[in-house]
């Protein structure tokens, strides 16, 4: 098409399929394919005209709609939802349609007939991360509708989307009744805060790292105040360079008080501001100003940390914040460096094949090689190594155990009390060998130590799982959500490892929702193997076989052989997780 003749224009687009499609129709095919017609005439066509929408195609399960008015689509798309949901309460389990559909702002290239470009293949990436029955629009939808649609919206983060170039912040959406992950929390019984992410003033986009660290300490910090109940940094974090609504973001992460504040650096010298609100009134707790030299980054630290809690909480002493200080690098590089591979471990473990893996890796080797009894970059690095060996990214297994057990004892030998050296060895030690008892005496001394911890309870709960105390390793892993409340690629991470609890306690439907939930954000072999699974277990053969070619793609030497390896301490759990693998057509 010459240049001249393109037309282009702003439009909301709509995007929508029907999840679980295939299953449905290798049930029923006829049946299948009448049903969708009718969902297309009787609900979604006369709902979109509503709306003043313009259907541009139906292909398959899917559909593309087109609006002139951002609120419409996302109204139209929200009532379609709804009356799906009312009519899947009188329909089977396996016989209901349920759509999964995104909404994008942007410019598209549009004929008589059809619209390109990439707003259509936002909205196309952003259905493929919405629930079945829920709606996932992006970063310029929510900007246009947060006010003007009686609906909440939880951030998502920014995950990646396939061949979309620039980073998309995505928001959640869902009718359902009942807990669920994407509603706001209730405050906890004791004080509740959130430390927000601090804005970088000093112009340099490097000095990111310095705020970023600074936030991750406090957090830290905070967080061993087992009287204090502390949402996880991976949370508040989906809020950062976002301008926010401090009572809205509180309610969102479910907790009563906002730590704020920003971070100005100039040469050796830095200046820190924070302030303190009480969400529920919206006042002032307190405000201050800290001005030092980069190198007393952890008096400042300190220093903010006890204002907190004097606001909080009076009858707290400072000595109790000396007691919860981080363990501290003689070097201050390795902390910058052990700060970088933190923010890459939510991403690199979600994505196996993600080259930001064994960047992650980079960094902590760096980090030890500066400081070598840096205790949290020597668990975190045995942690990865682990990690490595679950997703087969190793040249000789022998070697790559020895490495991760020297480094998690390393670990607890530089600080025999830190959180993370205890709970990284005690997943090393229940993942790589039979000491199981250790392993959970391990996990349950860094509990001890810090209640506030979304890992190590997340840790605690993989731990328990070996061991085969499903019950409680289902209870810590929900604490760790709670503790880190908005949908991210760490959040479903532990909802993989939910799966794996939910699969051995025979309770298949709720394990195959936790796991269909992982894997569409979540592409490692550890997500597929269980997807595989339960959906074997639940009967779904064909789902099932797609669910090993995609783990056999990701790890080739995947096999039935390697999985027996698992230590697990109940037979009769590694049994029914091996035959389930072989159901699902995982080779011997």
């Amino acid at each position: 098409m010459p240049k001249s003749h393109v037309k282009r224009r702003l439009a909301a687009i709509l995007a929508g399929d029907i999840a679980g499609y295939s299953r449905l129709t290798a049930v029923d095919e006829a049946g299948t394919h009448h049903r969708v017609k009718t969902l297309r005439r009787d609900v979604i066509t006369p709902i979109v005209q509503a709306h003043e929408g313009r259907i541009v195609r139906f292909v398959g399960d899917g559909a593309l709609v087109e609006f002139a008015s951002v609120v419409g689509a996302t109204e139209c798309a929200m009532q379609i939802q709804h009356r799906l949901a009312e009519l899947a309460r009188d329909q089977a389990s396996d016989q209901q349609l349920l759509l999964r559909l995104g909404i994008h702002l942007g410019e598209v290239i549009a004929d008589e007939e059809d619209i390109f470009g990439d707003g259509v293949n936002i909205a196309a990436r952003l259905e493929q991360l919405a629930e079945p029955g829920g709606l996932c629009i992006s970063d310029r939808v929510y900007e246009e509708v947060s006010n003007k649609v009686e609906a909440t919206f939880e951030p998502g983060g920014r995950p990646p989307l396939k061949n979309i170039a620039k980073p998309v912040d995505v928001y959640f959406w869902t009718p359902r009744p009942g807990p669920s992950p994407l509603m706001a929390p209730p405050l906890p019984d004791k004080p509740s805060l959130a430390v927000m992410p601090f804005d970088n003033l000093s112009g340099n986009p490097e000095d990111d790292h310095l705020a970023d660290g600074l936030v991750e300490d406090l957090t830290t910090a905070l967080g061993r105040l087992n009287w204090l109940f502390v949402v996880a940094r991976t949370s508040t974090f989906v809020f950062k360079g976002r301008r926010i609504d401090i009572r809205a973001a509180a309610t969102q992460l479910g907790v009563r008080y906002v730590l704020e504040g920003s971070v100005r650096r100039a040469g050796e010298r830095v200046r820190v501001t924070g302030q303190l609100i009480d969400a529920a009134t919206g006042t002032h707790c307190w405000a201050h100003r800290f001005d030092g030299r980069l190198e007393d980054i952890f008096e400042l630290q300190d220093e903010i940390t006890a204002l907190v809690v004097a606001a909080i909480e009076p009858s707290i002493l400072r000595v109790e914040i000396e007691k919860a200080r981080a363990t501290r690098p003689e070097d201050l590089r390795a902390h910058h460096f052990y700060h970088r591979a933190l923010d890459l471990m939510g991403v690199a473990f979600a994505n196996a094949l993600d080259e930001r893996f064994d960047l992650a890796r980079g960094y902590l080797a760096r980090a030890i090689e500066l400081d070598p009894n840096y205790a949290p970059a020597l668990a975190l690095a045995a942690f990865f190594e682990t990690k490595a060996l679950l997703f087969g990214q190793y040249s000789d297994r022998a070697a790559t155990e020895e490495r991760a057990l020297e480094l998690g004892e390393r670990a607890i030998r530089a600080d025999p009390v830190d959180p993370m050296a205890l709970g990284c060895y005690a997943f090393v030690l229940a993942t790589m060998s039979e000491d199981l008892d250790r392993a959970a005496a391990l996990v349950d001394r860094a509990l001890a130590v810090s209640q506030n911890s979304p890992l190590i309870w997340s840790l605690s709960g993989e731990v328990r799982m070996y061991l085969g105390d499903h019950d409680t390793a289902i209870e810590h892993f929900q604490r760790a959500i709670r503790l880190n409340p908005l949908v991210d690629t760490w959040a479903n991470w532990i909802t993989t490892f939910m799966a794996f609890a939910l699969f051995f306690k025979r309770r298949t439907e709720e394990a195959l929702q936790c796991a269909e939930k992982a894997a569409l954000t979540n592409r490692n072999p550890v997500t597929y193997r269980i997807l595989a699974a339960t959906r074997a277990e639940a009967g779904r053969i064909e789902a099932a076989h797609e669910a090993i070619q995609e783990l056999l793609r990701l790890q080739p030497n995947s096999c039935l052989r390697r999985s027996r390896q698992s230590s697990y301490r109940r037979p009769e759990d590694l049994e029914r997780y091996v035959e389930a693998l072989r159901k699902a057509g995982l080779p011997e």
